[in-house]
């Protein structure tokens, strides 16, 4: 249902109702009057939430400016009120600001998009220095187990925080440990997860972190 009110129009949805999704072409800005919204990134089967965003604030900016196409999907999560700002009353109102401000948010909506790139491909990226992470993390925590000098962490468990952490559901998770077992860092039996290799396993976490530390800085 949508009410028109001079150059916006207030348009109510339900829970679980989408703004728009990721990829879509669409230029309208929305916002936000009453309730809340989820910003979202999909890739494969993984789902990364970006935020949540509530009353008076904006979604859809970066598409309105640059006429590109969604970089995340928007559903409400509540009943929600939010204004819909057409793309020929924001591009009348862009037009009027001046030059040097056009610039800069030019700029700014270049950086966020390469931003967004970046994002992506980290999506896609091998979760298994991760889970090698998470493992050695859990190896030292009390969870742990120590039998004849190994120490050894209940399969459900780390599949539980390796799914809240990190997203990754059951079948993907089994395959990653599956390749660390190949590399006989690890052995899993019995709803048991045995460290063979903390060291080697903690070592192979670290390549995430190198990664991120050598991350130029803009």
């Amino acid at each position: 249902m949508a009410e028109q009110q001079a150059d916006q129009v207030l348009t109510r949805f339900k829970r679980g109702d989408c703004f728009f999704r990721q990829h879509d072409v669409s230029n309208e800005l929305y916002i936000i009057k009453s309730g809340r919204v989820k910003i979202f990134k999909t890739e494969g089967d993984i789902e990364v939430e970006l935020a949540t965003v509530g009353v008076g604030e904006v979604v859809g900016e970066v598409a309105a400016i640059d006429g590109g196409p969604r970089s995340a999907s928007v559903v409400a999560l509540d009943e929600t009120e939010a204004y819909v700002v057409r793309k020929e009353s924001f591009r009348s109102t862009f037009g009027s600001i001046p030059e040097w401000f056009k610039k800069i948010t030019m700029i700014l909506v270049q950086r966020l998009r390469e931003v967004d790139e970046k994002i992506d491909n980290s999506v896609g990226c091998d979760k298994l220095p991760h889970v090698a992470a998470l493992l050695a993390m859990m190896a030292s925590a009390p969870a742990c187990e120590c039998n004849d000098g190994n120490l050894e962490i209940a399969l459900t468990f780390a599949q539980n925080e390796i799914l809240d952490i990190l997203n990754l559901q059951i079948g993907d998770t089994l395959e990653i440990l599956s390749r660390l077992e190949k590399m006989h860092l690890i052995h899993v039996s019995r709803g048991k997860i045995r460290i063979i290799k903390p060291s080697a396993l903690e070592k192979k976490g670290k390549d995430i972190f190198q990664d991120t530390e050598e991350a130029p800085v803009t």
